[in-house]
């Protein structure tokens, strides 16, 4: 994975917190908005093993998803599917780097903070000791200016341009001559100076000069470090052809790393058994390869666990590689693809993404995070644990989805429960889902103790864009028609349709259904829940 670096931050959008006024079947439904509230924008994502992390403009860490390490920070080891805090980093913080099952942060001054599994001293604060909370690196206490969290091990790239890791070194990966472990930091042989950028993968880790050259260390079985061989190396080796006219570099989880050229051009080495080297075949290669129709107009690349993505000069985002668990987003699960995809609803307005083992996140131009892929452990962000395989919004960090002012609902007529996912559609290929989750709290609080996301087929958001209506037939779903969302200020519309298969009449009735962030809605009771006339709406209005 590559070292994450903060983009210049957005402005602040704002949202609406909706209070709960009145619940009544037969009546309207409405939500009286509160004074604003601030829904931060992020600043930087990083995406690990099984959780994630962000950095908002305002300096603060949050992470989400598996924490049975205390990966993220909170001082639990209590999984979470919506962003936590991270507990004494609520501001102060200029980069982070989410690895396998640890999370390290460079701060304001300069200094690292690691928290998560320490097994092999990959915290750096010279134990072996697992910390739910951020400890101080030894030594490292200013002048790093970016850091990358590998499988096991972590490195750091200090402001005069050297480089040092420490943690597991079975490999080789700390790049000091042995295959020592290490709790604390150390220089990598050669590169005390000189360097711009560094990138941890599983067991190799590689740095781009001053030059434009890249060197690589550490495991090369798969021939990840790129010289030709497949020879693990305990110091830096160049890698074959790229000596100079680099711009980014990424090492993967599992055994590939990828890099950016000069010319916009995306390359890539090591294990190909999915096709994550992006070049159409299944073949490793222990050298730099081409990837397909990626020739120019790459601005970042990120190498994951079986998978690549890649944002264009255009700011859309593409991936390859192995889609088992939805990682490519392109809608289609299962599949593999050897050559670049667009992501689904991404092919602008895309600032950085990163690619995880199993899962993937994009930072938007706005400051909005969307994520995809498995979400076993709640990684998505999304406050489920169900794959995505196209976009998901992550609860509370994205102004997409969030809403300032007035909603409700006109109930009336018999029950339809518009949460559950629908079976394939009649066309035999569209399988389409949609929810209706809402942001609310006590009159007396100022904390929101819900969320609000509307979602549809995985890819609906409050944003404008054009959607097919969902006409329900029976327990089957057919995409017939259109429904459009007006552009923020406005109204935003969300219209459903329901027959009962029978007649062209809609016999069916709406229904909305409201659960805390974070809840399992298929066996959680709502928090409430209210019914509508059939192919009728809900409405949010600024």
């Amino acid at each position: 994975m590559p070292t994450p670096v903060a983009p210049s931050s957005s402005p602040v959008r704002v949202a609406g917190v909706l209070i709960l006024s009145s619940i009544a079947l037969g009546a309207m439904l409405v939500w009286t908005p509160s004074a604003a509230a601030t829904t931060p924008v992020v600043a930087a994502i990083s995406a690990g093993g099984n959780h994630t992390c962000a950095i908002t403009d305002g300096g603060a860490v949050k992470c989400w998803g598996y924490n049975g390490q205390g990966q993220l920070g909170d001082g639990t080891i209590v999984n979470s599917s919506t962003p936590e805090g991270v507990s004494g980093l609520s501001s102060g913080v200029a980069a982070i780097s989410a690895g396998a099952n640890h999370t390290c942060s460079v701060t304001t001054a300069g200094g690292v903070k690691c928290w998560g599994a320490n097994y092999a001293g990959q915290l750096g604060d010279g134990t072996a000791t697992n910390r739910s909370r951020p400890v101080d690196v030894s030594g490292l206490t200013s002048g790093v200016v970016a850091i990358s969290a590998g499988g096991q091990h972590t490195c750091a790239l200090t402001s005069t341009g050297g480089v040092k890791c420490w943690g597991a070194n079975f490999s080789g990966q700390l790049g000091d001559g042995t295959t020592t472990d290490r709790s604390t930091p150390l220089d990598v042989s050669g590169l005390t100076s000189g360097v711009v950028a560094i990138s941890a993968g599983g067991a190799h880790t590689c740095a781009l000069t001053s030059t434009g050259g890249v060197k690589c260390w550490g495991d090369n079985r798969k021939g990840e470090l790129g010289d030709g061989t497949t020879t693990n190396s305990s110091t830096p080796v160049d890698v074959v052809g790229l000596s100079l006219g680099v711009t980014a570099i990424s090492a993967g989880d599992e055994k590939h790393t990828c890099a950016v050229t000069t010319s916009g051009g995306a390359t890539c080495w090591g294990f190909n058994g999915s096709g994550q080297l992006g070049n159409g075949t299944l073949a490793d290669s222990p050298v730099p390869v081409g990837v397909s129709d990626l020739g120019s107009g790459v601005a970042e690349i990120d190498a994951g666990g079986f998978h690549t993505c890649a944002v264009t000069s255009g700011g859309g985002a593409k991936c390859w590689g192995a889609g088992s668990s939805g990682q490519l987003g392109n809608g289609f699960p299962g599949i593999d693809s050897s050559t670049p995809v667009g992501v689904s609803g991404l092919s602008s307005g895309v600032g950085a993404l990163s690619a995880g083992e199993y899962h993937s996140c994009a930072l938007t131009t706005d400051g909005s995070v969307e994520c995809w892929g498995y979400n076993g452990f709640g990684q998505l962000g999304d406050g489920t644990t169900t794959n995505a395989f196209s976009p998901v919004v992550v609860v509370s960090l994205s102004s997409a989805g969030s809403v300032n002012g007035t909603g409700w609902i006109v109930p009336g007529g018999p029950t339809s429960d518009i949460y559950d996912s629908l079976p394939q559609g009649l066309d035999g290929k569209t399988k389409a889902s949609f929810s209706f989750k809402a942001q609310y709290k006590s009159a007396t609080s100022t904390t929101p103790t819900g969320f609000f996301n509307m979602s549809y087929g995985s890819q609906f958001k409050l944003q404008s864009e054009s959607l097919d209506w969902l006409v329900v037939t029976g327990s089957e779903a057919v995409i017939q028609g259109t429904a459009t969302i007006k552009d923020m200020p406005g109204t935003f519309l969300f219209q459903v349709a329901l027959t009962d298969g029978a007649s062209t009449g809609t016999t069916d009735r709406l229904e909305l259904r409201v659960w805390p962030a974070g809840s399992d809605p298929f066996r959680n009771t709502p928090q409430f829940q209210a019914t509508g006339d059939a192919g009728g709406q809900i409405q949010i209005q600024p």
